[in-house]
């Protein structure tokens, strides 16, 4: 039995802790560090790829994991 709390293709909220803010799908379970399960989690806004550390993330509803993120116009070149 795995010690992670969250499944592949979840996706969740990370809230600090070195991190930017914002929805993660998680695309990775990574080794359990110091007791606590860490996660390779993907930016549903900017897509970056990020370790997630599971004390640092927790679930988002159903309902809003299943809406389209609203990203930002790309800038103009002048």
């Amino acid at each position: 039995m795995s010690d992670h709390l969250f499944a592949l293709g979840q996706t969740v909220a990370a809230s600090g802790m070195g991190v930017p803010p914002g929805p993660y799908r998680i695309i990775r379970l990574l080794p359990v560090s110091n007791g606590v399960p860490q996660y390779r989690g993907k930016s549903v806004v900017d897509e970056h790829e990020r370790a997630l550390s599971e004390a640092a993330i927790k679930p988002v509803p159903r309902s809003i994991a299943s809406e389209r993120p609203v990203r930002p116009a790309p800038k103009k070149k002048r």
